[in-house]
């Protein structure tokens, strides 16, 4: 999805002498108008936001490294019973409740 999405914001210099830019991918496309520079704008929000996810995914697990990993124990059975009880892991379960915990590291 991203890489389709770069390429529509990929432009090149078609004729060096008047500067015209074209788009790579559909050389009719002026890189220059004011349509193309909103749609690169809309384009760099959904950008953001598909590659923003993961990464706020990354923070939430951070923030609660010592609830997912307690410290002395490194029985996985014990340490997922704890998970289950855990009130502060319920709304990010999904993330890894199908991981042992032994494989996070």
């Amino acid at each position: 999805v991203t890489g389709k999405q770069f390429k529509a914001m990929d432009c090149f210099t078609l004729n060096k002498t008047d500067g015209t830019r074209r788009l790579r991918q559909d050389t009719a496309i002026d890189c220059d108008s004011n349509s193309h520079r909103f749609f690169v704008f809309v384009n760099g929000m959904f950008l953001l936001g598909y590659l923003a996810v993961p990464m706020i995914w990354l923070i939430l697990l951070y923030g609660q490294r010592h609830s997912l990993w307690p410290s002395g124990i490194h029985d996985d059975l014990i340490i997922i019973q704890r998970r289950r009880v855990e009130g502060s892991l319920l709304e990010l379960r999904f993330l890894f409740e199908r991981y042992k915990p032994s494989m996070a590291w």
